[in-house]
C-alpha cells in the first residue's frame, strides 16, 4: 500500500494544484512544477509511514499477550480487516473529486490501529512456533518467508501492471479484494494452534467485560504480561539476547519501511527515472530472488553451516546490495544491486 500511495499522493496533488492539464502526466518534462509536487508528496508519505508504524505498535503488543490465550487466528484476521477498511477509504478518495490528499493519512491510521504488517507477522510466526518444533522450526518458518517473497513478487508485478494500465480503484480494489481472500482463507482453512485453556479462560474474562472499567482492566492485564515475559530474569546471556532480538527485530522493521518508501523516491526521479511499471518489475525480481534462496538454498545451507554464520552474510550481502545501488548510475546496475 505505501508504493500506491506515493503515486496517488503526486496525482492528487498534482490535479489539485494544475487541473487535469499535460503537465500531471507529464510531470517529468516540468521540472519545477515536479519539484513542487514531489515535495508535497513526500511530505504526506512520510506522514502516512510515521502514523502507520506509530499506531501499529501498540495492537501489535496487545495482540501478543492476547493471542497467546485467544488463539492466532484472529491476529491474523484483524490486521486484513483494517487494511480492507483503509484500502475503502483510498477508494472513495479517488472517486470523490476534491477530497483532501491528507484523507490518506486517516487511512493509515485505520489499517495502523488494527496491526498492520506487524501484527500479521507476529501472529504467523507465532502459529509457526505452536504448530512445529525444535527439529523442523527453522525450516518451516523459512518456507513462510519465502512464501512472503512470492507473494511479494505478483504483488509487485501486479501493482506496476495496474497503475501503468489502469486507474487507482483498480489498484486499491485488488488490494481490498486480496485482503478479504486472505481473511477467508484463515478462517476457513486454517485450524487454530493449542490454545484451548488459555482461550477458555479468555471468553470467560470476554464475558465479564460488560463496562470500560472491565475491559480497560483486561487490557492493562495484557500489557503487563508482555512486560514480565519481556523483563523476566533469565540465566546467563539469554537476557542480553532477547533484548538484542528486540532490537534487532525493531530496527529490521523500521529500516524496511524506509527504505521502500526512500526508493520509490530515489528511482522514480532522475536520473533513473523509472516508471512506476518498472518499478514493479525491479520489486518483484527482488522478492523472487529472496523467495527462490530460502526454497532452494536456504535448507541446503543450514546442513553446511551455522545459522548464526548465515546470519552474518545475509547482512554483509544487504549491505553491498544498498552500496550498489546508491551509487547506481545505469538501470541495469540497480538491477544488479538485488
Amino acid at each position: 500500500m505505501t508504493d500506491n500511495c506515493h503515486p496517488y499522493a503526486t496525482t492528487s496533488i498534482c490535479e489539485d494544484q494544475y487541473g487535469e492539464d499535460d503537465i500531471c502526466s507529464n510531470l517529468s518534462l516540468h521540472p519545477e512544477e515536479s519539484l513542487i509536487i514531489q515535495s508535497k508528496a513526500s511530505y504526506v508519505l512520510l506522514l502516512y509511514i510515521a502514523v502507520l508504524i506509530i499506531l501499529s505498535i501498540p495492537p501489535s503488543v496487545l495482540l501478543g499477550a492476547w493471542s497467546d490465550q485467544a488463539g492466532r487466528k484472529l491476529g491474523m484476521i484483524l490486521p486484513s480487516i483494517g487494511a480492507s477498511i483503509g484500502g475503502a477509504v483510498f477508494i472513495v478518495m479517488v472517486q470523490v473529486k476534491g477530497m483532501s490528499v491528507y484523507w490518506c493519512v486517516f487511512a493509515s491510521a485505520l489499517i495502523g490501529i488494527f496491526g498492520n504488517n506487524a501484527a500479521i507477522f507476529l501472529s504467523v510466526y507465532s502459529y509457526m512456533a505452536d504448530i512445529t518444533n525444535d527439529g523442523n522450526r527453522t525450516m518451516r518458518i523459512g518456507i513462510v518467508q519465502s512464501m512472503t517473497y512470492i507473494g511479494g513478487t505478483v504483488g509487485y508485478l501486479l501493482s506496476g501492471w495496474l497503475l501503468q494500465n489502469y486507474t487507482f480503484t483498480h489498484v486499491f480494489g485488488v488490494y481490498c479484494g486480496c485482503q478479504v481472500v486472505s481473511i477467508f482463507y484463515v478462517v476457513l482453512w486454517l485450524q487454530e494452534s493449542n490454545c484451548g485453556a488459555g482461550r477458555m479462560h479468555l471468553t470467560g474474562e470476554i464475558a465479564l467485560a460488560a463496562n470500560e472499567r472491565t475491559l480497560n482492566k483486561i487490557t492493562f492485564s495484557y500489557c503487563s504480561r508482555t512486560w514480565e515475559t519481556f523483563s523476566k530474569v533469565r540465566g546467563g546471556q539469554d537476557q542480553l539476547k532477547l533484548y538484542l532480538i528486540f532490537l534487532s527485530v525493531f530496527l529490521i522493521y523500521v529500516c524496511a519501511t524506509g527504505e521502500q518508501s526512500i526508493l520509490i523516491l530515489y528511482l522514480t526521479y532522475p536520473p533513473h527515472h523509472f516508471s512506476m511499471e518498472l518499478f514493479g518489475i525491479y520489486n518483484a525480481i527482488k522478492m523472487f530472488l529472496g523467495g527462490a534462496t530460502l526454497i532452494g538454498l536456504f535448507p541446503f545451507m543450514l546442513h553446511c553451516t551455522k545459522e548464526m554464520t548465515l546470519a552474518k552474510v545475509g547482512v554483509l550481502m544487504r549491505l553491498a546490495s544498498l552500496i550498489l545501488v546508491t551509487f547506481s548510475t545505469q538501470t541495469w546496475m540497480v538491477f544488479l544491486s538485488k
